[in-house]
């Protein structure tokens, strides 16, 4: 979770910290490298992640990478993040966010946790 939230963390300060020199869109580009004990079982979870955000349409997070869990069977996560983007000055606002997952995606439904869920 960590690492999810550093990324967004880094490319919303990028997105500051140039303000209108950035063009539009906005796309920026993390890798997540995690390990640790989750339900009492060591998991490891490495993806890639890349965000598209603009001012005009749906914006995109696509996540590819492994979930490793205790068994050390390597399943395969691809799962793509939508939302409506809605700016209120510095702020972002998440309207309509969904989660689509690969068919080709066999990690566990919570290998990404997300703020908010449930």
């Amino acid at each position: 979770m960590f690492g999810i939230l550093a990324f967004f963390s880094l490319a919303y300060a990028a997105f500051f910290f140039w303000g209108n020199r950035i063009p539009n869109p906005l796309v920026c580009q993390g890798k997540v490298k995690s390990s640790g004990v989750e339900r009492g079982e060591m998991v490891r979870k490495e993806y890639d992640v890349y965000m598209y955000l603009n001012d005009k349409e749906r914006a995109l997070v696509f996540i590819s990478g492994v979930y490793v869990g205790s068994d050390n069977v390597v399943k395969t996560l691809h799962r793509t993040l939508s939302f409506d983007p809605q700016w209120n000055g510095n702020h972002l606002k998440i309207r309509n966010f969904s989660v689509d997952k690969h068919i080709n995606d066999n990690a566990p439904d919570d290998t990404i946790p997300l703020v908010g869920g449930k």
